[in-house]
């Protein structure tokens, strides 16, 4: 099969050269949609590329429902057969789509490593070995690696084309990759943190007012997001139950220190019956009696990822255990504190001067280790609002050198401004603005 295969990527290769197909970018998110955080990545990515003027984009689905955009002029190309199935067939479509596109982006997220799937991950390194085999400019976009990766896939990454650009998007994980795999890895940052808000619909505006009210008569604000993916991928219900009650005790002892605090329950993950809408609705049903009214802020769900930077933007800091969230936040200026996972956490935290403010295990983290926490995001916000904006401007442009080689300097930095709330005054400053104007990014970024 592997013959066959090749014979047909080197006719596509030929085929191609014979007749260009214009500019044409090929997206393959890291998951079928629904996750929020993967959301934000592949809408950054979609801008960015509508931003490089791509005459065509197409995105691969997992299966056939799959919408990622509900944009008229987007692709979508079905290849359930070998992502959901594995069935070789599947890449004989692969190179019949690769025929009418020049690039291929694969956004590595935190799939990579094999922590979900290991074959879902050979999977996605088959598809860009053969897109290069094809002929494509072939990248993986910022991903994560833990500390335990699938050896199979580290193998199968090691052998990659030398041609396929590959970004790491923390620098723990780039150490990580460099020493596994032997060879040049870019550095760059989490391609969300280009992601711009969206405060267009009623519902966002009308509590974006809100917060900036409550803000306005002293009140300090504070995200709480709460996921079960720190205890797993499969947790059991006593440990879910344990959480809650752990986070759901160091709220209370924070608003009985803290008088003038009100907390927001963000979810970032809409999926299951363990989502993260859900486990807010639990907590906050479970503070009523011992919270006010004003102190309890729930937003409407469900939100889109954009909205929920947009909403980002008043806090004065936030304890998340979506990394996602984490980077809306910190993607406006505001500091986090979080319980890390799949260490994913730790070179993000690192770029922020935020390193004391991680648990990287939620399984010794006890409700006086989140009281102290979330008690220092509000006791020294001044100076840990002060580190993120210093760090800010450095990590939107890690962000958008994944794009480095295909944008101009001057679209690089419109979608970084893009990615800042301007109505936000944590961003909207004369040092922040002056920074951004200050990047000079080019191919060689």
């Amino acid at each position: 099969m592997f013959g066959k295969l090749e014979r047909h990527a080197l006719l596509c290769r030929l085929r191609r050269s014979a007749k260009p197909p214009g500019r044409a970018a090929l997206i393959l998110p890291p998951a079928r949609p629904g996750s929020l955080g993967d959301q934000a990545m592949f809408l950054s990515t979609l801008a960015a590329l509508r931003q490089a003027d791509y005459n065509r984009i197409g995105v691969l689905t997992y299966d056939l429902e799959d919408r990622y955009t509900s944009d008229e002029d987007i692709h979508h190309h079905q290849l359930k057969d070998f992502l959901r199935h594995g069935l070789e067939q599947g890449l004989m479509r692969f190179i019949l789509h690769a025929q009418g596109y020049t690039d291929f982006f694969l956004i590595g997220a935190d799939v990579m490593d094999g922590y979900y799937s290991a074959k879902d991950t050979l999977a996605k390194i088959q598809l860009a070995r053969l897109a290069n085999r094809c002929g494509l400019n072939t990248r993986l976009l910022g991903f994560s690696f833990n500390n335990h990766a699938d050896k199979s896939c580290v193998v199968a990454l090691r052998t990659l084309p030398a041609a396929v650009r590959m970004h790491s998007r923390d620098p723990v994980s780039h150490h990580r990759l460099m020493t596994l795999l032997g060879r040049d890895i870019t550095l760059s940052a989490d391609l969300a943190f280009l992601l711009a808000p969206n405060m267009a619909r009623f519902e966002v505006k009308t509590l974006l007012d809100r917060l900036r009210a409550l803000k306005d008569t002293g009140q300090v604000l504070i995200g709480i997001n709460v996921a079960y993916l720190i205890l797993g991928t499969h947790p059991t219900e006593s440990q879910v139950s344990t959480l809650l009650t752990q986070v759901k005790e160091a709220i209370i002892a924070v608003a009985a220190r803290h008088r003038n605090i009100a907390f927001i329950f963000f979810a970032h993950d809409n999926r299951g019956q363990t989502s993260d809408v859900i486990l807010a609705r639990r907590l906050v049903d479970s503070l009523r009696e011992d919270l006010s009214e004003g102190q309890i802020v729930l937003p409407p769900a469900p939100l889109e990822c954009d909205e929920i930077k947009a909403l980002c933007a008043p806090l004065d800091g936030a304890f998340t255990c979506r990394m996602h969230f984490g980077i809306a936040c910190l993607s406006q200026g505001v500091p986090i504190a979080a319980i890390g996972y799949q260490g994913k956490f730790e070179g993000l935290m690192e770029r922020f001067g935020l390193d004391d403010m991680l648990f990287p295990n939620a399984n010794v983290v006890k409700s006086h280790d989140l009281y102290s926490m979330v008690s220092k995001l509000i006791e020294e916000k001044a100076r840990l609002k002060t580190s993120v904006r210093k760090s800010l401007p450095a990590n939107l442009k890690l962000s958008a050198s994944n794009f480095s080689d295909c944008l101009p300097s001057e679209a690089l930095t419109e979608i970084i401004q893009r990615g800042v709330d301007t109505r936000n005054p944590v961003t909207n400053n004369q040092s922040m603005n002056l920074n951004l104007r200050k990047l000079h990014l080019d191919s060689s970024t």
